[in-house]
């Protein structure tokens, strides 16, 4: 009978692409099908993800399952967020994210076979704070996310709960999406350029004071392509690369383009984010802990994480 497991752990899309290197030591393990639950926004960035690495891994039995949340104001944040009202404390302390009831409804059902995918059951596999043992006893909680006790960042944890090397987090190449060609052709200035990936719609963005000057600003918030791997020609071919903690940060971190200019993360637009580990021999911090900033000058510098 084959042997299926649910890879059940945070559901952000930069957790994903953080795990996608686990995904593909631990999937060709299993004879069944290999379930990752996700957001319904992050299915198509998983799935090509899954596809690239396919090349080089056996993952034909993988399959990706976007979490549907019912339109219940108590099920579903977003309407507390919509009206200005506080989150329950319930949902304040979940660390996974607004799907995170659902994938756990979903773990249940597949621990009880009751899956179609899955009629048979099989191994739940746990990691972050869906491992809560393990999870709880490495961190503790600080400025609204979490900080390790013993100095390793969480996507470095997630390996260590799974018995997994972390470099294998890298033991994959982000390559171009299907309409990488297209938002190229969108945002393609004609001079040199920067590349900055920020958020401002919900007020995360990066200071133009701190871009070089000289330089035209192209943001990837000007031209939405269909998955997070439609930047990599425009990331490839700027003279420096500037984010904030993000998905599309840490996949820069999987493609072999990022060797070619300097690479910054500017952590200070989000403070209390849970900071990733990147490879450090290709970046640098604004806004970290040990920066500072006189006026709008940087004087400040973070040499590693």
């Amino acid at each position: 009978m084959p042997k299926n497991a649910y890879f059940c752990g945070h559901l952000g899309l930069g957790d994903h692409v953080c795990l996608q290197g686990a995904v593909n030591i631990l999937a060709p393990k299993y004879d069944g099908n290999f379930i990752i639950p996700c957001k319904p926004h992050s299915e198509k960035s998983l799935k090509l993800m899954v596809e690239q690495c396919s090349e080089h891994h056996d993952l034909s039995r993988v399959i990706v399952l976007p979490m549907r949340v019912e339109s219940d104001q108590k099920t579903d944040p977003e309407k507390h967020i919509l009206k200005g009202e506080q989150l329950p404390l319930s949902w304040r302390d979940n660390k996974i994210g607004f799907y995170d009831h659902e994938s756990r409804r979903i773990r249940e059902l597949f621990k009880q076979g009751k899956l179609d995918i899955a009629p048979e059951g099989g191994d739940c596999i746990n990691s972050g704070v869906m491992c809560k043992s393990s999870w709880h006893r490495l961190y503790r909680k600080w400025r609204g996310g979490y900080r390790c006790r013993s100095g390793k960042f969480f996507c470095r944890l997630f390996y260590h709960q799974l018995g997994i090397t972390y470099s294998e987090t890298f033991n994959w190449t982000a390559k171009p999406g299907r309409f990488a060609s297209d938002v190229t052709n969108s945002l393609l200035p004609d001079c040199p350029y920067v590349f900055v990936h920020d958020d401002p719609t919900r007020k995360f963005k990066i200071q133009d004071s701190l871009l070089p000057r000289g330089l035209k600003i192209v943001r990837a918030s000007d031209c939405y392509g269909e998955t997070i791997f439609d930047y990599i020609p425009l990331m490839e071919q700027a003279q420096s690369c500037h984010f904030i903690d993000s998905s599309v940060a840490l996949l820069w971190d999987r493609c072999a383009g990022k060797r070619r200019g300097e690479n910054f993360i500017h952590r200070y637009v989000r403070p209390d984010c849970t900071k990733p580990y990147y490879d450090k021999a290709y970046w640098h911090y604004f806004g970290g802990p040990v920066h500072r900033f006189r006026g709008r000058k940087f004087v400040g510098h973070e040499t590693l994480i």
